[in-house]
């Protein structure tokens, strides 16, 4: 059981050991550019089609083999001189054929651009080598030159027919065969006698003919092919009986266009001809009469390679006409042509076209958005500068045609790729090496070169590392023209600068890449692994424990995070190729096989598998070919491997893993992380249309006049009429539904603080509190026996004319003297609350700040901006963590501030988000501004971009309590953002002030600034959204211009404490005055008013007694008149007595004599009113004889 076991293990190992994991993405493999009238030839040893030269853009003179059994291609390079190399030209339409003697490829003839060839080339497949074979007797040079190779008695010849060149420049043309003997070397012409002026056809529009040559039987044939019959002819050279058999046919010939191939071949004793897209002609050999026409479905190709073996012929390449010859395109398909009955044939496809990038190594391959965009590279002594992009989906390339200043061709580049940018740095090319850096904006496809900012740069280079951690890139190693560099350099994209950060061991083809804030540099020609913090600048030596692999370069290098996979690559030591993949995790290491070498390839990780493509070509493993490029694009499913070795399967960015496989995430979302169970969504304001975002900035912000008020935007919404979308809008903004408020707010003239309510106040309180006092006093009676105590006038009380002045006190003096006491206390109170609160005035003026300098050498204050980015594309507050409690909110670490020429004593700066608003603000206290002073603010983060800027500069005024502000506002052009280096200027005028005060409750001697508005705001670096593939950072620049004038500020007392004494004495003595003298007038009129009282008191004590003595003789009248009226008595004719009732109890009676008194001292009314009494007499008056009654 043990053995069993251990059996068991060891056919394990040696399974894993041969597993099979990499496949080419095409089942062919990747075979020749596509092309046209190429060679091609068929060994019929080991059915292998021999594929040379041809022609597309350029002519080529390269050898491919495809193998019929096993339905791969596969390229051939010589260890010698190729054809071309001595003529100068790659070559169209030679002759090819292969020796079945010599197992040689062999190749005649052929035409460029500028030269007809005749020279003969053959390779040796077993030794790679191409050979010029020298011959003897080398026919002229053939124009429309038709061949056919064939042993006869065991020698190899080549027989070819054509027409002299030179001849057929004057349009006279004559038809031979010449014939080479392989074994003597020598060429043999055999003359057709078929000669023709062209002239004779012109008026016909007759084109030229065309021949071929075949060998069969021992016989070779030349077929003539022309519209006119009378050229259609068949000439058959008998190689036993050496004689030339001419013979005619007929056979309706007339194109549409000139022939432009003849290929032939004999099956079942006919000769069938092949021309134009599709048409067959064949002919049987024994009866030229036996004429047939027929034509291969859906094969409109033109300028192909044919060649045949058996009843089957091969097609490659050509130019293939689709759609009634309307479309045509160049393609590197293989058909067969398989021989029917009834001259039928059926077409298949045997290896299918694909166009595909040259091939080559020493390039680069990254994927952005679910594609692949390959670039650059070498190939021989070639270097290419192209742009491919393929699509897996699809399995399509193609060659991308992008504006803008491109690269120039090379290899060896660093290169690295973040959202839509692909970046290209250094490499080497025909003309050296290179230290220049270009982007490729995919979103827009635009290229652009990056113009560093700094003198000092990274030497020039080749096979270097470069790793983007937005808005840097990190550049490490390679080799220069000193040798092996060992210096890190910093690029920053906010400003296009270097800076030289450390030094790492000298190495060359390192991987580098950014994981958190660390880059991570591992393997290079002396293997190690490193991490940058790009923080702390600390380069730290990481201590992983690897398999003795040797000294690997150029291999592939995957990072799936927590774990990196190594496969392939070249052994420096051994100058051997290897074919492990290496599987390093944080405990341990996995080492496996692949069937292949990958080594200089250029490879993406998607989905769940390593794509390559190019690479060292390989014979052996042991020997590379470093210059020779190998036709290779194949991938190595790690899923397959990870269920082989129990690994966990990692999902590329761009894709999310859901039950038990990897998807891609769908437009509106993304997601930039290795092995993720989700997609992350695009924030409203933003949008994705594409499928496979790997990286936050693949979400763009919507275009001016659209918004997206939704996450996972796929598209934005048109802004509806009547509102405002500006870039990166939530939701519509109704027009006019916002403004700016106090744009510039400026200290005013003083005003003084007149104490109004204060003395309403005191009015008030102090009318209400004299009023009570006296209500108080009046009411009880003790109180009232002291007021005349209070008595302050006892000298200014009233005295009758006559009479002697008397100083006394009495009640209405103390009456008044408490009204004086009120008044006076309001009048006193408020003259105090105005000298108090409002006794201050302010002057200003503009003086040179000179001789304001003598007083104040420097001026300080306390200023502060808050800059308002809207539509921030990041996030630039810190990011806390879920138990990091902070009371400031700090700004990010990518958030940049400096001051120039701004001296201080403390200064801070803090950032917030407010909804898409970033709020910056920056504080600076006993802060002195000077000449060309500014603050500059980089923000440097990964989408770092605003649609608008505004910034409120706010200092404090040399006068106390005062603030200058002043608020400026930027917006982009229409459809811009700001984004980029180039910094947003903003410009203050800063005027220095000097405050002076008299007046004790303000400080003296006091500075301060005055902000206003300088020269209109400059717009720097400004871009359309497609445009922030790279384009990273805001920059704002702050400049505080100090104006060569100072503001002068002086305060100072409208009066001073003498005349405030003064003031209130007067006051007080005034009212004082006043109040007497109205107290003297009261007290008069009250006297007056007594006295009239008095004297009406004692009259009605008279008249009462007068009317008691008249009474007791005199009848009595009575009237009635109410009391509170006054009443005039009218004279009567008789002297009867009156009685007057006053009221209804008093009772007066009046005679004759009493009636004229009080007409003449009382004041009445014009007529008596009558008691009524409704029981006496009809005239309502009382009268009744008192006599008896009184008696």
């Amino acid at each position: 059981m043990k053995y069993l076991v251990l059996l068991l293990i060891l056919m394990m190992l040696t399974y894993l050991s041969q597993a099979k994991y990499s496949r080419d993405i095409q089942k062919s493999g990747i075979g020749p550019e596509n092309r046209m009238a190429a060679s091609m030839a068929i060994n019929p040893f080991n059915l292998d089609l021999y594929i040379f030269g041809g022609i597309n853009e350029v002519y080529y003179n390269d050898l491919w083999v495809f193998s019929l059994s096993s339905r791969k291609w596969k390229i051939l390079y010589p260890f010698s001189e190729t054809p071309g190399k001595i003529n100068l030209d790659p070559r169209m339409n030679p002759a090819g054929l292969v020796r079945n003697t010599t197992q040689e490829f062999c190749i005649y003839g052929g035409r460029s651009y500028s030269k007809v060839y005749t020279d003969l080339w053959c390779y040796d497949i077993k030794k790679f080598k191409w050979k010029l074979i020298s011959t003897y007797n080398s026919p002229p040079v053939i124009k429309h030159i038709a061949f056919t190779y064939y042993n006869y008695e065991n020698q190899d010849f080549l027989a070819i027919a054509g027409s002299d060149i030179f001849s057929f420049d004057l349009k006279f043309y004559m038809y031979f065969i010449i014939r080479l003997d392989f074994r003597s070397k020598f060429w043999q012409e055999f003359n057709l006698d078929f000669t023709f002026y062209n002239g004779e056809f012109e008026a016909d529009g007759i084109k030229v003919p065309k021949i071929t040559i075949h060998y069969y039987e021992s016989a070779i044939y030349i077929h003539v092919f022309s519209e006119a019959k009378e050229l259609q002819k068949i000439f058959m050279y008998n190689l036993e009986t050496k004689t030339i058999i001419i013979s005619s046919y007929s056979a309706s010939l007339r194109c549409d266009f000139e022939l432009k191939y003849i290929f032939s071949t004999v099956f079942n004793d006919t000769l069938y001809s092949f021309y134009n897209p599709s048409t067959v002609l064949g002919m049987n050999l024994f009866n030229y009469s036996d004429i047939s026409k027929s034509n291969i479905e859906n094969f409109n190709i033109m300028y192909p390679a044919l060649c045949a073996y058996e009843n089957k012929i091969f097609s490659f390449g050509g130019r293939l006409y689709i759609n009634s010859l309307k479309t045509k395109k160049v393609i590197n398909s293989i058909f067969e042509i398989e021989f029917l009955e009834n001259d039928k044939f059926a077409l298949t496809t045997i290896s299918e076209n694909y166009l595909s990038p040259q091939t080559r190594f020493a390039h680069s391959m990254h994927l952005i958005k679910g594609n692949f965009y390959l670039f650059g590279g070498k190939s021989q002594k070639t270097y290419y500068n192209d742009l491919w992009d393929y699509n897996p989906i699809t399995d399509i390339w193609k060659q991308i045609s992008a504006p803008g200043d491109s690269p120039s061709p090379r290899a060896f580049f660093a290169s690295d790729s973040e959202g839509d940018a692909m970046i290209i740095w250094g490499g080497e090319g025909s003309d050296g090496l290179k230290n220049d850096m270009f982007l490729y904006n995919a979103f827009k496809n635009t290229w652009s070169k990056i113009i560093p900012q700094t003198s000092l740069v990274p030497s020039k280079r080749k096979a270097a590392c470069i790793a983007l951690m937005l808005p840097y890139a990190y550049i490490i190693g390679g080799f220069d023209s000193y040798g092996i560099c060992n210096d890190v350099w910093k690029f920053n994209f906010g400003n296009n600068t270097y800076e030289k950060l450390s030094f790492v061991y000298e190495s060359a083809f390192l991987h580098c890449f950014a994981h958190d804030s660390d880059i991570y540099i591992i393997g290079g020609d002396d293997f190690k692994e490193f991490a940058l913090d790009t923080n702390k600048r600390i380069l730290k030596v990481m201590a992983v424990e690897t398999l003795n692999l040797g000294n690997i370069i150029q291999d592939i290098f995957i990072n799936l995070d927590p774990y990196y996979i190594r496969i392939g690559g070249r052994d420096i030591t051994t100058d051997s190729l290897k074919n492990f993949i290496d599987f390093t995790f944080p405990e341990n290491e996995y080492l496996s096989n692949i069937d292949d070498y990958p080594s200089a390839s250029a490879y993406i990780f998607y989905n769940t598998s390593v794509y390559y493509h190019g690479g060292n070509y390989y014979t052996t493993q042991v020997t590379p070919f470093l210059d020779l490029p190998r036709p290779k694009f194949a991938k190595i499913d790690l899923f397959e491997l990870c269920q082989d070795i129990g690994c966990t399967m990692a999902c590329a960015k761009g894709f999310y893993y859901k039950s038990n496989s990897c998807h891609l995430c769908p437009p509106g979302t993304y997601n930039d992380l290795i092995n993720s169970t989700k997609c992350w969504s695009c924030d409203p304001g933003y949008y994705n249309p594409s499928q496979g975002a790997s990286s936050q900035k693949q979400c763009y912000p919507c275009p001016e006049g659209s918004f997206n008020s939704e996450f996972n935007g796929k598209l934005c919404k048109i802004c509806p009429q009547g509102y405002s979308c500006p870039t990166g809008s939530r939701e519509p903004i109704i027009i006019g539904s916002f403004s700016i408020k106090n744009a510039v707010i400026q200290p005013v003239m003083y005003k003084g603080n007149y104490p109004s309510q204060i003395i309403f106040i005191v009015q008030i309180g102090g009318g209400l509190i004299t009023a009570i006092v006296l209500i108080f006093t009046i009411s009880f009676h003790k109180l009232r026996r002291l007021i005349p105590v209070l008595d302050m006038y006892s000298n200014l009380h009233f005295t009758e004319d006559g009479s002697f002045l008397q100083i006394r006190k009495n009640f209405i003096g103390g009456f008044f003297t408490i009204i004086f006491v009120g008044i006076c206390s309001i009048a006193v109170i408020s003259v105090m609350s105005i000298f108090f609160l409002d006794n201050v005035v302010e002057s200003k003026s503009l003086i040179p700040l000179v001789i304001l300098e003598e007083e104040v050498p420097k001026f300080y204050t306390n200023f502060e901006m808050e800059i308002n980015l809207k539509n921030y594309g990041d996030y630039c507050e810190k990011q806390m963590m879920s138990l990091e409690i902070s009371n400031e909110v700090t700004c990010s670490n990518n958030v940049l501030f400096y001051t120039v020429n701004v001296k201080r004593s403390q200064n801070s700066i803090s950032c917030r988000m407010e909804g898409t608003t970033c709020k910056i603000n920056y504080k600076c206290k006993n802060c002195e501004i000077n000449a060309e002073s500014y603050v500059k603010i980089d923000l440097q983060q990964r989408q770092s971009y605003a649609t608008e800027i505004s910034i409120n500069v706010t200092s404090d005024s040399s006068i106390p309590e005062s603030r200058s502000s002043v608020l400026s506002i930027l917006n982009p052009d229409k459809g811009y953002i700001f984004i980029g280096p180039v910094p947003n200027e903003f410009y203050f005028s800063m005027t220095p002030s000097l405050f002076r005060s008299s007046v004790y409750s303000f400080p003296s001697l006091l500075t301060g600034y005055h902000v206003d508005t300088g020269a209109l705001p400059q717009i720097g670096s400004q871009n359309l959204i497609e445009n922030m593939a790279l384009s990273t950072g805001v920059s704002i620049k702050i400049v505080l211009q100090k104006v060569a004038s100072g503001l002068y500020t002086e305060r100072s007392a409208k009066q001073s404490g003498i005349l405030l004494a003064s003031s209130l004495f007067g006051t007080v003595t005034g009212l004082m005055s006043f109040v007497g003298g109205i107290m003297s007038q009261s007290e008069s009129v009250l006297t007056k008013k007594k006295k009239k009282m008095i004297i009406k008191h004692n009259l009605k004590n008279v008249i009462k007694k007068e009317a008691e003595i008249s009474s007791m003789y005199f009848g009595v009248q009575e009237y009635y008149v109410p009391r509170k009226n006054c009443f005039r008595v009218k004279p009567s004719s008789d002297n009867t007595p009156i009685i007057l009732s006053i009221g209804e109890s008093e009772k007066i009676e009046l005679s004759y004599f009493d009636r004229t008194i009080l007409q003449n001292e009382i004041p009445m009314e014009s007529d008596v009113i009558p008691f009524n009494n409704p029981k006496n007499s009809e005239n309502g008056f009382h009268e009744r004889n008192m006599s008896e009654n009184m008696l």
